[in-house]
């Protein structure tokens, strides 16, 4: 999946791998899958910890600067940049339901999202127009079939973007 931010952009911010106390929880999740092809990379599984059927969490490490991080950032960049997870691969947008739980949406948070992001410019509407598409794909339909818990509880604070109709059927069903 195509990405927003370039590797560049990320080296001028990088808060997406930086996280305050009280908000642990959102650590980047990888599905079993996106997992062992970190492990492979030769990362201990210690990394991990299991929070649903297919689903682990990355442990973040307080560093001295007292701040959160993502364990696979380092000095500006990301060392599974080739084998990140969907969260990270499509952040700053987030796919959640809507508030009765019926609807899946493209959201983005736009306290927390990356400032390459809120500019809104002409890259960033076809980035969208490209998620709507790419998220309802079949491809992407069996992901989140076998990965449901990616599919986040609504957040009334984030700007929802679309609905997205071709992963709805999922909601239903569970």
């Amino acid at each position: 999946m195509e990405q927003l931010m370039t590797s560049s952009d990320c080296k001028k911010c990088s808060l997406c791998c930086r996280f305050a106390d009280g908000f642990e929880d959102y650590a980047p999740v990888f599905s079993t899958e996106e997992k062992e092809k970190v492990l492979k990379k030769g990362f201990p599984s210690s990394l991990f910890k299991k929070i649903g059927n297919e689903l682990w969490q990355v442990s973040l490490e307080r560093r001295a600067d007292q701040v959160l991080y993502c364990p696979f950032y380092s000095g500006w960049q990301c060392k599974i940049y080739d084998v990140e997870p969907f969260e990270c691969v499509l952040w700053p947008f987030y796919v959640m339901k809507s508030r009765d739980g019926k609807k899946a949406l493209l959201a983005i948070d736009e306290d927390e999202a990356c400032p390459a992001a809120l500019a809104e410019s002409k890259k960033f509407k076809s980035h969208v127009v490209y998620l709507i598409k790419k998220l309802q794909s079949e491809e992407m339909v069996r992901f989140f079939s076998k990965n449901p818990q990616l599919i986040y509880r609504y957040e009334a604070d984030y700007k929802v973007l679309s609905e997205l109709p071709g992963l709805s059927g999922l909601l239903v069903i569970r």
